[in-house]
């Protein structure tokens, strides 16, 4: 007589439990979890086994942390395990030279917002906030170097590299806080009567 190999020896007995099962009503087959991976990962399960369950990236559980537990009971699981988008956001990414201006947070509900400040002598570019969108940061602003930056074509660049509306220029008006923007002007002379002065 031949002798059974041990692997369909093993086939069998797994094959036999989860029939046995089956009947009995007592244990849960495994679930279908997309986006996902049980652990342990295994065909069938006793009745009062707890199965963990983790997503792939960029998506969670319905539950609080990262990993989702259900409880094989009486032959149905406790909850079916899903993974969904994540709605929250970690901490908001770094803008160089500027700073988040308000109290540390691990996590950032969807809805939530941030400002950045820059730091000084840094000029900023783009909206100061940020918000937490469906668990991505909407695109942050850049702070540049006041001696590097360059005005617009609609914009006057004072001698502290401070850019103002050109129309501001020669409004006898320091607009520039260093009154650049009133240098080399031509001042149109208001116009006065001519006096006669009588001997």
């Amino acid at each position: 007589m031949k002798e059974i190999p041990l692997s369909v020896i093993i086939v069998l007995h797994i094959w036999s439990y989860g029939v046995k099962a089956q009947e009995s009503g007592k244990g849960c087959q495994r679930p279908q979890l997309d986006n996902g991976f049980v652990d342990p990962e295994q065909n069938m399960y006793q009745d009062g086994m707890t199965l963990t369950y983790a997503c792939d990236k960029g998506l969670k559980t319905p539950m609080e942390g990262w990993w989702g537990m259900i409880t094989c009971e009486n032959g149905r699981w406790s909850d079916t395990p899903l993974c969904t988008a994540s709605r929250s956001c970690d901490a908001p990414p770094q803008v160089n030279h500027a700073t988040v201006v308000q109290q540390y947070q691990n996590n950032f509900i969807d809805g939530s917002k941030v400002v950045y400040k820059c730091k000084r002598s840094y000029i900023m570019e783009g909206n100061a906030d940020v918000v937490c969108l469906l668990g991505e940061w909407t695109s942050t602003p850049t702070c540049s170097h006041e001696a590097l930056r360059k005005c617009r074509d609609n914009e006057f660049q004072c001698n502290n590299r401070r850019c103002i509306p050109t129309i501001w220029r020669c409004d006898k008006d320091d607009d520039c806080s260093d009154n650049s923007d009133e240098e080399n002007c031509e001042y149109e002379l208001p116009c006065h009567p001519i006096q006669v002065m009588k001997m």
